[in-house]
């Protein structure tokens, strides 16, 4: 159930070290993605996923279903929030309240 976000810096500074410790985490059940979308061959010849960052139109969101990219965040959906009220938005917990 765990997943990694691992930026694209983080994996280019050593790229063999990186490789390895990736293929030890997932040989444990740990999920890896790879946080920006101008890399998702990338992603996709290492069998990871990407999350899209920074997606504010629904031109980006489009572009990026095209690519294949399923999991992308940004101001599109929403803004960043404390907990508390992103936890009121959730239907369970209004179900709870």
């Amino acid at each position: 159930m765990l997943k990694l976000e691992l930026t694209e810096g983080l994996l280019l500074d050593d790229v063999e070290a990186s490789i390895g410790k990736m293929a030890l985490l997932k040989a444990a059940g740990t999920g890896i993605s790879l946080d920006d979308y101008g890399i998702l061959t990338l992603a996709d010849s290492m069998g990871l996923s990407a999350i899209a960052e920074g997606v504010e139109s629904v031109e980006q969101k489009n572009y990026l279903a095209r690519q294949g990219c399923r999991a992308i965040q940004g101001y599109l959906f929403g803004p960043p929030l404390p907990v508390a009220e992103f936890e009121a938005l959730l239907p369970e917990q209004r179900a709870r309240a």
